[in-house]
């Protein structure tokens, strides 16, 4: 999984972002290859079919679906590098923060960018990164734990069942049975900044979010109402509020639900 930094932009944005501090560091830029969608630059040949890109697509089509977004003509652009060596070199001048990350994306008011270099895991990145693009290019204010859930939760390869990620249900459960964890959305939206997140704030972020969208037709309308009240008033009331009201179990059912999903790995 990849872990996102979130910085000042002018103003606060959630999700893996980060500050470009200086504009003449060099980019990918020889070959481009154009999608719907999205534009990828490199200096290397990508092939122009490719199961990697075609997740990319069908990414957004399936987050519109799922969280009942509207469509966006917003273009987001995403470079690759070719050696994680010369990633490393752009992000230590442009946020030397990044430099040990696989990706990030980053969001000003006229671009959506994602980086990254071309490796074993880059698939699982770009899912992650294309997915805060694709939320930011509709919503302008996502709660983080909410942004890293969902990020997550669509990180994983549409081909999983339900896309359980599996790595999260170990840790999780392991966790729980060792007396170390029990969920508590509020919590997790005291969480500011990715720095706070730890790999198993990650996976309960995606648990939540995992049993909104899978539990039942209430939760999952609660999540798309919730994200249609955000693009569209640019605030609303915590989405913890309505799940301890409608849902005074709700960490017993998230238990359950852990539970159920391990039962199967």
């Amino acid at each position: 999984m990849t872990f996102g930094v979130w910085l000042l932009l002018g103003l606060l944005l959630s999700g893996c972002q980060a500050i470009v501090k200086q504009r003449d560091a060099r980019l990918p830029s020889k070959l481009t290859l154009e999608r719907r969608h999205f534009t990828i630059r490199s200096d290397f040949r990508l092939p122009k079919k490719h199961r990697l890109f075609e997740d990319l697509d069908a990414l957004r089509e399936q987050m519109r679906n799922d969280l009942k977004m509207p469509e966006s003509d917003e273009l987001v652009e995403i470079y690759l590098f070719a050696e994680p060596d010369e990633f490393r070199r752009y992000a230590t001048k442009v946020a030397p923060e990044l430099k040990e990350r696989r990706a990030f994306f980053l969001k000003t008011d006229t671009q959506l960018r994602v980086f990254s270099y071309w490796g074993d895991q880059l698939a699982e990145d770009l899912r992650h990164e294309a997915c805060h693009a694709y939320l930011h290019a509709v919503i302008g204010n996502v709660p983080l734990w909410i942004d890293e859930g969902i990020a997550e939760y669509y990180e994983v390869d549409r081909g999983e069942p339900q896309r359980v990620h599996r790595s999260h249900v170990y840790l999780l459960s392991n966790a729980f049975r060792a007396n170390e964890w029990l969920p508590n959305p509020g919590r997790l939206e005291l969480l500011m900044q990715p720095e706070q997140l730890s790999q198993r704030d990650y996976a309960e972020a995606w648990l939540w979010v995992h049993f909104l969208l899978h539990h039942d037709l209430e939760t999952n309308r609660l999540l798309q109402n919730y994200l249609g009240r955000l693009r569209i008033g640019g605030t609303t009331r915590p989405l913890t509020q309505e799940i301890e009201e409608k849902f005074p179990d709700a960490p017993i059912m998230v238990l359950e639900h852990l539970k159920k999903m391990s039962d199967f790995l």
